[in-house]
């Protein structure tokens, strides 16, 4: 039954969302700071400057 099963899967269903939202927070803070080292790996290419 519900009570006896689903209810006592709660627990653990809400620590696993507590950590999905833990770690999406992170990939958004590094997308935020860095872009292009997090997507490619190295840090944003330098910008031409003529001369």
């Amino acid at each position: 039954s519900f009570a006896s099963d689903g209810l006592g899967q709660l627990g653990p269903t809400l620590t696993e969302l507590r950590r999905l939202i833990r770690d999406l927070r992170q990939v958004s803070d590094r997308l935020e700071g860095n872009p292009a080292r997090y997507l490619l790996g190295r840090d944003a290419p330098k910008e031409f400057e003529p001369k």
